[in-house]
């Protein structure tokens, strides 16, 4: 059974040893160490800050191709320029440190290597309506960018935008999962885009939906 490669940052090590110790329970998870490649980048934190997220850009790698690892944050607060920042750096799931279990801890983390995004339905309305309120600032009206999106890579990111995962964008299009991986990453790739959620933002703000 192929595992999930994780990279784990804390506040403290003690927390960070703890959470290390209890991923260990989970053999479908696999701890790596720094200069390690990492699928999942999984950052702990109290409130969000800027030394939080100057942590999190020194975890994330910088690739000029290939797929980046995705970041899964578990805080306590957020803010919403913390949020889109936190985007920016690859972020696809966020969860509450004061709720969260490891059960729905790990949940997320396989989602976020498959290519899968969780994030709160809050955290997904600020986005969206940050994007909208771009598109309104920059008088974007619907055009094609020099590059245009194939109607098949609009379908895709569409559902995304609404919260669709790879297996449920694959059902619901009647492709496999594969192939709905490979469009995303075509549109990451062609596009110099950082990951899925950068894909979707880059669809709205160019207007394709």
């Amino acid at each position: 059974m192929d595992t999930v490669a994780v990279a784990v940052s804390a506040d403290d090590p003690i927390t960070r040893d703890g959470v290390v110790a209890r991923l260990a329970d989970f053999p479908q998870l696999r701890v790596v160490g720094p200069g390690e490649r990492a699928q999942v980048i999984l950052v702990i934190a109290g409130e969000v800050t800027a030394a939080v997220l100057d942590r999190i850009r020194r975890c994330v790698p910088e690739t000029a191709g290939g797929r980046e690892p995705g970041l899964v944050l578990v805080a306590n607060a957020i803010g919403r320029e913390q949020l889109l920042a936190a985007v920016r750096l690859g972020l696809v799931g966020l969860l509450p440190r004061r709720s969260v279990g490891f059960e729905r801890l790990v949940a997320t983390l396989e989602a976020a290597a498959s290519g899968g995004a969780r994030l709160p339905d809050g955290a997904q309305r600020c986005l969206l309506d940050q994007l909208r309120g771009a598109q309104r600032s920059m008088g974007v009206t619907g055009q094609e960018p020099a590059d245009p999106l194939s109607t098949r890579e609009i379908r895709v990111l569409r559902l995304l935008a609404d919260g669709v995962d790879t297996v449920g964008v694959a059902a619901q299009l009647n492709y496999s999962e594969r192939t709905v991986k490979n469009i995303i990453h075509g549109v990451v790739t062609r596009q110099r885009l950082r990951n899925r959620t950068h894909a979707v933002a880059y669809a709205m703000r160019v207007g394709a939906f």
